[in-house]
């Protein structure tokens, strides 16, 4: 460790990278700690390199890892088979809290498999071949690739809230569950191992921002030669937890009156939108609304599954749409699986329901608006335009989304994005303005 002009730093390793973000460190296992042991040694103590003294043990003999020299990028790794795990001295009963792991998986069998295991039941790992995290409920998050290396990371900023990123990919995980008791492998309230490799471990007792999390992985990725994409975009730049941003002038290839088979998600995430069926495919319309495309929606048969799932009680979601059909009836521009919706609802209104509805503008028939849902922990607030239209206090959260499966809408659809965190009203007001600049939207 260096201080320098009073700034901690750490020394760089054998892979060339420094970590600079060391403050409210809870916890830190690194390889080059464990230098002193050859190839295929047993590991008794993983120590702590936080300063805090949690070092990670195992007395029991053939439940102990072993030590793996030049694994990965010329740096040794932890290998964990299907018995073994460790205990560290990090217990996480209170958030905020971040934590970084650098694993992979060894084996071909889907199954449930944990790299760092929660006594409460909470875990990040390679479960039932996707690289995934539970605080109560799954984050669905990418396939498995076997013996691929990657850098997933969990913040929390209340027990509410929960954000998961899988080289620099965000997805879906909630809960109110926290860690307890920090194990690696098969120590947890679960004994299911990791069977993989661990290099890498870091805690912290605060939530990172988006740039501390990019610090972080950002060394972690240059210190183990982990390729990452590009980190993911926001409309207006509001980039902070996005998972999904579907935009209809991002569609390519489509001349007026084609099906759309496939919606990409511009945010980078890769959770693109499909609708297999050819009678269930909207249509791609150039020049609906200030010149840019929409996604039309038939009222009868078109609707389209989106692989979004927010269970968490704090998101945002902001969708710009309109209804050409003559304003009455019940339709729905987005549907949640939890009985939850956002559209032109009940009659004549634009409208949100989560348990209660909100109330809403009237519809205008052919007119776009741009209706926005945030979720606070406590409560869900609807706009439209510049106006709050309702506060509902259910806790119902949309659960897996989708564009009009039910009481269908007849309009077109422009632009639809999601975000884990309930968004500040600074950062909405820029969503908003640039998507009523982009649509030439009045906001009122």
């Amino acid at each position: 460790m260096i201080i320098l002009n009073g700034v901690c730093t750490v020394a760089a390793p054998a892979g060339g990278a420094t970590l600079t973000e060391t403050a409210n460190m809870s916890l830190w296992l690194k390889p080059e700690t464990l230098s002193a042991l050859s190839d295929g040694g047993v590991v008794t103590t993983w120590p702590d390199s936080s300063g805090n003294a949690r070092d990670a043990t195992q007395a029991t003999a053939n439940l102990k890892p072993l030590y793996k020299t030049n694994v990965l990028n010329g740096l040794s790794v932890v290998r964990f088979d299907i018995d073994d795990r460790m205990l560290s001295g990090l217990t996480i009963s209170v958030a905020p809290y971040s934590i970084y792991v650098v694993y992979s998986y060894r084996s071909a069998t889907s199954t449930g498999r944990r790299a760092i295991n929660g006594s409460n039941n909470w875990l990040i790992g390679p479960y039932s071949n996707k690289y995934d995290s539970n605080a109560g409920v799954f984050g669905s998050g990418p396939a498995v690739t076997q013996n691929q290396f990657v850098i997933q990371h969990v913040v929390t900023q209340g027990t509410a809230s929960v954000q998961s990123s899988v080289n620099r990919r965000n997805y879906f995980p909630s809960g109110t569950v926290l860690p307890g008791a920090i194990g690696l492998g098969a120590q947890g309230a679960i004994t299911e191992p990791l069977d993989g490799d661990i290099a890498e471990v870091i805690c912290y007792s605060v939530a990172h921002t988006k740039a501390q999390q990019e610090t972080v992985t950002a060394y972690l990725g240059a210190k183990y030669g982990i390729t990452l994409p590009t980190m993911p975009v926001g409309p207006a730049s509001v980039d902070k937890g996005i998972v999904a941003w579907y935009k209809a002038d991002a569609i390519t290839g489509k001349v007026d009156g084609d099906a759309v088979s496939q919606w990409d998600d511009s945010s980078g995430n890769l959770h693109h939108a499909t609708q297999s069926t050819g009678a269930a495919q909207p249509l791609y319309k150039p020049s609906v609304a200030n010149s840019q495309p929409g996604v039309r929606f038939d009222a009868t048969d078109d609707n389209l599954p989106l692989p979004v799932r927010l269970d968490a009680r704090e998101y945002t979601v902001f969708i710009v749409y309109n209804t050409r059909q003559t304003p009455g009836g019940f339709r729905r521009a987005l549907s949640g699986s939890n009985s939850w919706l956002m559209g032109p609802h009940n009659a004549t209104q634009h409208q949100f329901f989560a348990g209660g509805y909100s109330g809403g503008p009237t519809v205008v028939q052919n007119q776009f608006r741009i209706p926005s849902v945030t979720f606070d922990v406590t409560n869900q607030t609807a706009h439209v335009g510049a106006s709050t239209y309702g506060t509902c206090e259910s806790t119902g959260v949309p659960g897996l989304l989708e564009v009009s499966p039910v009481e269908r809408l007849g309009g077109d659809v422009l632009e639809i994005a999601f975000w884990v965190g309930a968004l500040s009203s600074t950062d909405r007001d820029a969503v908003k303005n640039y998507l009523a600049t982009k649509y030439g939207i009045t906001v009122v």
